[in-house]
């Protein structure tokens, strides 16, 4: 084979990856690595983490200079697989002589970006008011692997109803800034700018030791790691107690709770608890081996959710009207956007045409809509019912009416008075989070919440079909 011919081969199998672009013109967000300084020499753009730069265009132990175009930060490490030495870019760099990582010593990179994306979640952001770089979390986490990165957050943000304490250390111990379901514009001297770690659950699954629920606990004598469960779980993992760990439990309230763990792929040992348990030793499911549990609460808990709608109604005062979208929750794992056109005559409606259009949230409206069931199957299911929006374009609402199988009568409703302002001015927030015990305060209808009067036809089909396809 000739020379120039094997040349070409291999540029053309040089593995720029699927996360890697050509760097004239860049791609709007992109990470720029140079293998000379002053952005000269070999080049690769990156949208993604690279674990080995051996082989991309730019090479091992070659970057001399970095670029960062858009909203990304980039981690350089001396080492492959993000180990070693490194460095964090959040703006351009001609020469990298003057950083922890030096010249020519980059051997794998960590591009980061945003994921604050007006779902639910916890965020911090950059600067004061909830401006600048965000990140949301989930779950715990260190900041220095997130696009926030150590020690630069001084506000917080919330959509949905969470627990969330941040830390001044890495592993998320001494002393924490914790919020109990609001937001903070201001994180005050000891936190702004000298935060670490953050600590995030959901307010249901808090063990407070006074609400209803089944307590499960990675310690014995009710110790350690704990979560409260009203509904069931079949993975722990994705929980605080996490699988393999539970060794006691507490029962609250009209609950019981099955711990389980499979022994084979058919066969399932599991222990039954209607009341405390402070060691599982003596247990069939035994210490640090169950993986699921199944929880048994009051009727109303046990009811299946086959359809559920949301019903707005805006104040009648000026500018409560929105264009921004909307978005409603029932639980972490669930949202339904509604800025996708009003419903306006299911008397009248023939046609998808005649049936979606004009504008939501006008002032001095009601509006109902048919929310996606994703992670609701039973009442119990349902953890909160939260109502966010997005952009600066103020909403009023009069009052919110939550809607079960096809009953006209809410389940739930609560009135605001004149109104409660969803905004980000002022004192305002963006979102209002009605939580676990609220909801049930007056007690779920089971009148209210059966399912023999489901509505069937082709204007109810039209509606659920319309909102499943809202993304």
């Amino acid at each position: 084979m000739k020379p120039l011919v094997l040349i070409v081969l291999l540029a053309l199998w040089h593995p720029l990856q699927a996360n890697a672009f050509g760097c004239d013109p860049p791609p709007p967000s992109v990470v720029l690595m140079y293998s000379g300084m002053d952005y000269q020499g070999r080049c690769s753009a990156f949208d993604q983490s690279v674990s080995n730069l051996t082989g991309t265009w730019v090479g091992n132990d070659a970057a001399r200079s970095i670029r960062i175009v858009g909203d990304r930060v980039a981690i350089l490490y001396r080492n492959a697989e993000f180990s070693g030495r490194r460095s964090v870019f959040t703006r351009s760099d001609s020469s990298l002589h003057n950083n922890r990582i030096g010249l020519a010593t980059a051997s794998s990179l960590r591009v980061l970006k945003t994921n604050c994306d007006g779902r639910v979640g916890v965020y911090l952001h950059e600067h004061r008011n909830h401006n600048g770089r965000c990140t949301k979390f989930r779950g715990d986490a260190r900041l220095d692997e997130t696009y926030i990165q150590s020690d630069v957050a001084s506000s917080m943000s919330m959509i949905g109803l969470w627990s969330a304490a941040l830390f001044r250390t890495e592993n998320q111990v001494g002393p924490a800034f914790r919020s109990e379901g609001r937001s903070a514009r201001d994180l005050g001297n000891a936190f702004n700018d000298n935060t670490k770690s953050i600590r995030v659950t959901p307010r249901h699954a808090v063990c407070n030791g006074r609400d209803d629920g089944v307590y499960l606990y990675s310690g014995t004598n009710f110790t350690g790691e704990c979560t409260r469960f009203t509904s069931s779980e079949a993975n722990l993992n994705s929980w605080r107690v996490g699988a393999g760990t539970a060794s006691s439990i507490r029962v609250i309230g009209p609950y019981s709770g099955t711990v389980y763990y499979r022994a084979t792929r058919v066969n399932e040992v599991a222990s039954t608890f209607s009341s405390d348990d402070p060691n599982f030793f003596d247990d069939d499911i035994g210490p640090d081996n169950a993986t699921g549990i199944r929880v048994t609460g009051p009727e109303t808990e046990q009811a299946p959710i086959l359809r559920a709608q949301i019903r707005i109604t805006t104040a009648d005062v000026e500018d409560a009207g929105t264009d921004d979208s909307v978005l409603v929750s029932l639980n972490e794992g669930n949202e339904t956007w509604l800025d996708y056109g009003a419903v306006q005559n299911l008397a009248t409606a023939t046609t998808p045409s005649t049936l979606w259009g004009g504008d939501d949230f006008e002032r001095n409206s009601v509006y109902t809509y048919d929310l996606l069931l994703d992670g609701v199957s039973t009442a119990g299911d349902i953890k909160w019912l939260v109502l966010s929006k997005t952009g600066s374009d103020g909403l009023c609402v009069k009052s919110i009416e939550l809607l079960i199988n096809g009953h006209d009568t809410p389940a739930f409703s609560k009135d605001f008075g004149r109104c409660v302002s969803l905004d980000n001015e002022g004192s305002h927030e963006r979102s209002i989070g009605i939580g676990f015990e609220e909801l049930r305060s007056r007690r779920w209808e089971i009148a209210n919440l059966s399912t023999n009067v489901l509505v069937q036809g082709a204007v109810s089909s039209l509606k659920r079909n319309r909102v499943a396809s809202v993304d």
